[in-house]
C-alpha cells in the first residue's frame, strides 16, 4: 500500500490522511499529524498554531509540516548506531504509509472489489464512523465469497458477474484487527506481523483511531535504507 519509498526526515512531520469509504457517504479526509515532541496526535490545524511550526510543503503528493522544534532536537540528539538499535528506537509513524484508505461496514462488497482492483490494495482496515477499527477486509475475503477453487485472485475479481451483489463488507471482513501504535517501534511491528503470520497492521493513535498501515514491504525497505546508512 505504499508503492514508494520514503526517507523520515526529523525536521518534518508527515501530514497522515484517513479516507473512508461508506454504504450511503464517505467520509472526507481527515488530516492529523504526529508530534514527537508531545508525544500524541493533533489536528493539522492545531499543529500549525504551534509556535514552532514553520508552515507546509507539498512533495509528491505527499504533505508535511515545518518543525523548528525537531530541526533543534535532532542537532543534539546523538546518533543510534546499528540497525538493531535503530529498530529499536524508530517508531512506526516513521515507516507507516501516512495516507490509508478505510472502509465502513456499510460498503457495498462490489465497491470493495473495484477499489482493490484499480488500487491494487491487497486489503483495507474496516472502521466506524469516528475511524476507530473493528475488523480488517482482504482481497481473500472476496475472492472466497466468489469462487475460493478457482485460481488467481484478481482474475477471479474481474469475472464475478454480479457475485458480490447485496453483499456489503461487514459480512465479508475479519472482525477484530491486529493493531499497532503509532509510537510504537519498528521492531514491535515487525514481531506482530511475524507472529501472527500478516503482512500488514492498521496503525492507531492514542484515541484508537486509524491514522496509517504499515507492511512488512515498508520494514524491509526501512531497513534497506538503515543498510545504506550503516557506518
Amino acid at each position: 500500500m505504499n508503492p514508494t519509498a520514503k526517507t523520515w526526515d526529523p525536521e518534518r512531520i508527515t501530514v497522515q490522511r484517513r479516507q473512508t469509504l461508506g454504504g450511503a457517504s464517505s467520509d472526507g479526509p481527515a488530516e492529523t499529524v504526529h508530534c514527537p515532541a508531545r508525544e500524541r496526535t493533533l489536528s493539522l490545524d492545531e499543529c500549525l498554531e504551534c509556535h514552532a511550526s514553520d508552515g507546509f510543503v507539498d512533495e509528491n503528493g505527499s504533505r508535511f509540516v515545518r518543525c523548528r522544534r525537531l530541526a533543534l532536537a535532532g542537532q543534539l540528539q546523538p546518533r543510534r548506531h546499528g540497525r538493531l538499535a535503530e529498530a529499536a528506537a524508530s517508531q512506526v509513524f516513521e515507516v507507516m504509509s501516512a495516507d490509508v484508505t478505510c472502509a465502513r461496514e456499510d460498503l457495498s462488497a462490489e465497491e470493495l472489489a473495484k477499489l482493490l482492483l484499480e488500487r491494487g490494495y491487497q486489503g483495507v482496515p474496516v472502521v466506524d464512523g469516528e475511524g476507530h477499527p473493528t475488523g480488517v477486509v482482504s482481497l481473500a475475503d472476496l475472492v472466497a465469497s466468489v469462487d475460493a477453487n478457482k485460481p488467481g485472485a484478481r482474475e477471479v475479481l474481474r469475472d464475478r458477474d454480479g457475485a458480490l451483489a447485496d453483499r456489503n463488507v461487514g459480512e465479508l471482513m475479519t472482525p477484530g484487527a491486529v493493531v499497532v501504535s503509532e509510537s510504537a517501534s519498528v521492531f514491535e511491528a515487525a514481531r506482530l506481523m511475524a507472529h501472527r503470520l500478516i503482512h500488514r497492521l492498521p496503525v492507531v493513535n492514542g484515541e484508537n483511531q486509524v491514522v496509517g498501515v504499515i507492511t512488512s514491504i515498508d520494514v524491509l525497505r526501512w531497513l534497506a535504507s538503515q543498510a545504506k546508512t550503516e557506518p
